[in-house]
């Protein structure tokens, strides 16, 4: 006899959820920004902003504040009309946000050719190699030893990208090369990837979001989609920021990412379209209510909505592929 899965009360989950997770504001709002705003017309009255943060039990001071270091960070850019306040993401933020949801939302890994990219900042000093090491931290490039980081199939579009945006392009060679001894490589993945607690913040995420990835349907409230949604997204991109998305070759066998990237794909796909409509109903920029979404929206994570089981949760997932 099949066992019976105990349904969960949604909403009080989530509130537990919420408490228990705590998200920063800051971070927060880019989530916001980047899965929802950017995708309805890419602007927010400040007073909707407040709105819906309260959700997440965030208060309007700290609301404000946050917005202001995110402007004062080059994250936001503010555009007022008379006593109103409306912001949308700033080019940096933009250009960060677009390169981390090349694999939040995608789909399918490129193949691994056994080669690496060394990343050497033989020209990059002061504040600006500050920046680099974190923002090539983000795109997963490890550092092997001062001034030389190194990722074994990175996403080339974003580093170019990166490069440019910075202004180093000149200041960084990039190369090419094998590793000759391969004995020498799990030792490296742990000390440079900490693949261990990496592999433990993807189990507590599968731990937490499961419960409603059995739970929640399409038909479920507006305003539960759009904090689950929001949620799951954020804390999703939370861990890819610290995964730098090594093939599978490089992994261990029971790794967990998988398992992640296809919860984060059926939970996102069941509260997106509620969502979506709880943004253009109560969410507001110059014109009124936001607009319909682009149609990018409607493709995330679409090739992996046709012919889901429900019971994809409860199987582990093998590393084949692997998201940001």
């Amino acid at each position: 006899m099949a066992k019976r899965i105990k349904a969960i009360p949604v909403d009080a989950y989530v509130s537990t959820l919420l408490r228990r997770r705590a998200p920063s504001a800051q971070s927060l709002i880019v989530t916001l920004f980047g899965d929802c705003v950017s995708q309805h017309g890419g602007s927010l009255w400040l007073g909707s902003l407040i709105r819906v943060l309260e959700l997440f039990g965030v208060n309007e001071r700290l609301t404000r504040t946050s917005v202001y270091r995110l402007v004062q960070d080059d994250w936001l850019a503010v555009e007022r009309s008379g006593r109103r306040s409306y912001y949308r993401f700033a080019p940096h933020g933009q250009r960060e946000f677009v390169r981390a949801a090349r694999r939040i939302y995608s789909i399918e890994r490129s193949p691994w050719d056994g080669s690496w990219t060394l990343a050497v900042l033989h020209g990059v000093s002061g504040e600006a190699r500050e920046r680099l090491r974190r923002s090539l931290g983000w795109i997963g490039f490890g550092q092997l030893v001062p001034g030389v980081y190194a990722h074994p199939r990175p996403d080339r579009a974003a580093l170019t990208d990166l490069l440019d945006e910075l202004g180093v392009a000149r200041d960084v060679l990039l190369m090419d090369a094998r590793i000759a001894e391969p004995a020498a490589v799990p030792a490296l993945m742990q000390s440079r990837w900490r693949l261990r607690e990496l592999a433990a913040r993807y189990r507590r995420f599968a731990a937490d979001f499961a419960p409603l990835a059995r739970a929640v349907s399409s038909a479920a409230d507006p305003q539960t989609c759009f904090v689950v949604r929001t949620l799951l997204i954020h804390e999703y991109r939370r861990i890819l920021l610290a995964d730098p998305d090594l093939p599978e070759a490089l992994l261990p066998a029971d790794w967990p990412g998988g398992t992640a990237a296809e919860l984060t794909q059926l939970l996102y796909t069941a509260v997106a379209g509620g969502a979506s409509h709880y943004a253009m109903q109560q969410l507001e920029n110059a014109a009124g209510p936001l607009p319909a979404p682009a149609d990018g929206v409607v493709m995330r994570f679409a090739a992996s909505r046709a012919d889901q089981p429900a019971s994809a949760m409860s199987r582990r997932s093998q590393p084949r592929r692997r998201m940001r």
